[in-house]
C-alpha cells in the first residue's frame, strides 16, 4: 500500500510540473514584434512588441542593411509590451530579432522576428 502512494505522489508532482512548465511555454512562444512600413531613410521608427513575459528584459538585436548588428535593453511593461526608437541611418532591409535577457545564443531561435524596410532618403525640396 505504501508504495501506491509513494507512486501518487511522484505522478502527482510531475504532472504540476509539466503543467507550470505548459502554462509558461505559450506566453514566450507567442511573443511579436513588429514595425510601421515604407519608412524613410533618415527618420526614426518604433518597433513595438508584445506577450513577452511581463516586466522582464527583452534584448533587441538590429541588424542595419550592412549586417552590422547592435544590441538594446528594452524592459516588457506589466501588460508584457515593449517599445524601441531607432534611427533608420541606411536604405535597406533592417532585421530586428526580440530575445529573452540572456540575450541572442548561437543555435537558438528569437522570441520574435521583423523586418523593417528603411525607403531611399528622402527628396529636399
Amino acid at each position: 500500500m505504501r508504495r501506491r502512494g509513494v507512486v501518487r505522489v511522484i505522478s502527482g508532482a510531475f504532472l504540476l510540473v509539466v503543467g507550470l512548465v505548459l502554462a509558461i511555454a505559450p506566453a514566450q512562444a507567442g511573443s511579436w514584434i513588429s514595425s510601421p512600413s515604407g519608412v524613410s531613410q533618415g527618420t526614426a521608427t518604433e518597433i513595438r512588441g508584445g506577450e513577452f513575459p511581463v516586466s522582464e528584459k527583452v534584448v533587441l538585436e538590429v541588424a542595419d542593411p550592412s549586417g552590422y548588428a547592435t544590441l538594446h535593453v528594452v524592459q516588457a511593461d506589466a501588460q508584457g509590451n515593449i517599445s524601441f526608437e531607432f534611427q533608420l541611418d541606411q536604405s535597406g532591409e533592417y532585421l530586428v530579432k526580440a530575445w529573452s535577457s540572456a540575450g541572442p545564443i548561437p543555435g537558438e531561435s528569437p522570441l520574435a522576428e521583423a523586418i523593417v524596410a528603411a525607403l531611399g532618403a528622402p527628396v529636399a525640396q
